[in-house]
């Protein structure tokens, strides 16, 4: 009986040793918010403020050491998650999960997120360039310090590379993907339509056209490709988590002539998935010239909404189609060749090594593109007429990180809207008020004009029947100023009445 009871004694104290390394490890993992820390790089002194609620408040000197400041805050509160963030932009979840992840990292090399990113990089301003260098060097201050990291670096075995200006970057790209992406509608009629027949399938979706012209039939898309590529973009949506279950963000502005105060009043409610932590990161940075408060990403130097000394903005999402999907011929005596225009073409090929985390040799992974995009069925297998994704935040030269940046400046409507203009994806609903007692409404990004059809279905792909002859001109997208009614508002609704010139979506 006393072995027993010693034994017992023992396993408790063990136990209580364990819990209290573990919450010394948990303790020293967290961030440090008062005193002095020196980092190089810096123009001067700065002095971060964290409020009662831990919102940090940065008073700088100059921009970029607003900036950098931002980046040290990110990294202080939120590393794991950039970290975890970035892997997925680049395809690199299998080094730290292992084959569990493969065919997304797969599927995420394919697409090219993180290419589409570095391509990006020489079309931005100085100003953009200048800012995403100086974030990123305040995150790496950080890191180099050599500061406990957060658990989940520590059971994963994973130490925090140096940030990049792509690794956010390629959050704008992740972002849009999940925001702004339907293609997993058209693989949905697809599937609806082997089962069911064009008839059916489109009592099911309304918006789909009862002729169905646009489907091709059964046997020109295998039901392994749709149920592949539906698999992936679940567990893509799992990773995200953004969403939600009940989507439906709304925004709203009213002009001064409807408020006690005579000053329009602003106020944004975005849905996005319930996660922890938060995908939002509530902070303040002034500088020189900046100075603006609201909910930014972790491991991005933006204010998607917020407000500054001049103007308040706030967004929802529009939903427009932005994803096409094509099938294309492929050469039987070369399968990397498609056809296009009665020729065959060679594709594109980018040999990209995955590496997984218990095995020695990286697998090579050949991602395929046409003049479409990136062959996104070649995740499930050999298909005997592959599908190829457009997309315009694979386009290079995306400058939506000098619109939001350049939006975070902006001091009246023609500065907000000059800023909008360089808007690709995702299509949001902005909102506008400023001081002067101004309000508005634009929807912004990179809407395709088709030459044949609303892409609601995949589309042959080897003649120029189907493709895209340009975006819909940023004068011609929906927007209001100063609207007679007094105010403005939206939640995710059809934004556009019948008689708009242009397509924009189906699935309002």
């Amino acid at each position: 009986m006393r072995t027993i009871i010693r034994i017992l004694i023992g396993l408790v104290l063990i136990l209580v040793v364990a819990g209290l390394l573990a919450f010394a490890y948990l303790r020293s993992s967290l961030p440090k918010t008062s005193g002095t820390v020196k980092a190089a790089g810096l123009d001067g002194q700065l002095e971060i403020v964290r409020d009662k609620d831990g919102v940090p408040h940065i008073f700088a000197a100059t921009d970029h050491d607003a900036f950098f400041a931002l980046g040290y805050v990110h990294a202080q509160d939120r590393m794991w998650q950039m970290e975890f963030q970035r892997r997925i932009g680049a395809g690199r979840l299998s080094e730290i999960l292992g084959d569990a992840t493969l065919d997304t990292d797969k599927f995420l090399r394919t697409l090219g997120t993180y290419r589409a990113a570095k391509s990006a990089w020489p079309g931005l301003s100085q100003t953009s360039k200048d800012a995403l260098q100086a974030y990123a060097d305040g995150v790496n201050a950080w890191i180099d310090e050599g500061h406990v990291l957060p658990p989940e670096f520590l059971i994963l075995g994973v130490k925090p590379e140096p940030w990049t200006v792509y690794d956010s970057i390629v959050w704008t790209k992740m972002m849009a993907w999940d925001l702004g992406g339907n293609y997993d509608m058209e693989l949905l009629r697809v599937k609806l339509t082997q089962a069911l027949g064009p008839e059916r399938a489109a009592q099911l979706l309304p918006a789909y056209p009862k002729d169905g012209t646009t489907i091709l039939n059964a046997a020109e898309i295998s039901a392994n490709t749709s149920d592949t590529l539906l698999n992936i973009d679940t567990q893509l949506q799992t990773l995200f988590h953004l969403r939600g279950v009940d989507v439906g963000s709304n925004n709203w502005v009213v002009s001064g002539k409807l408020t006690e105060s005579g000053l329009p009043l602003l106020a944004n409610d975005p849905h996005l998935g319930a996660r922890i932590p938060s995908i939002w990161y509530l902070a303040e940075i002034q500088g020189e010239k900046i100075h603006v408060i609201g909910p930014t990403f972790p491991g991005m130097p933006i204010f998607p909404i917020g407000h500054n000394e001049h103007i308040a903005w706030g967004v929802t999402n529009v939903g427009p189609d932005v994803q096409d999907l094509y099938v294309e011929q492929v050469n039987p005596k070369n399968l990397n060749q498609y056809k296009a225009d009665g020729k065959w073409v060679d594709m594109d090929i980018v040999e990209e090594p995955i590496y997984v985390k218990g095995q020695d040799d990286p697998i090579l992974w050949a991602a395929r593109s046409t003049r479409h995009g990136p062959l996104i069925s070649d995740v499930s297998g050999s298909a005997p007429m592959p599908l190829a994704m457009r997309w315009p935040s694979l386009d290079p030269n995306d400058t939506t990180v000098d619109s939001f940046l350049n939006l975070n400046y902006a001091a009246d409507w023609q500065e907000f809207t000059k800023a909008l203009s360089l808007y690709v994806a995702p299509s949001q609903n902005f909102v506008y008020a400023d001081k002067e007692g101004n309000i508005g409404y634009y929807a912004p990004g990179h809407i395709p004009i088709r030459s044949k059809g609303q892409g609601l279905a995949p589309v042959p792909g080897w003649n120029d029947e189907y493709q895209w002859k340009g975006w819909i001109p940023f004068e011609d997208l929906p927007h209001a100023y100063n609207p007679e009614k007094g105010y403005i508002a939206t939640a995710n609704n059809k934004v556009v009445p019948d008689e708009y010139p242009y397509f924009i979506s189906a699935e309002w």
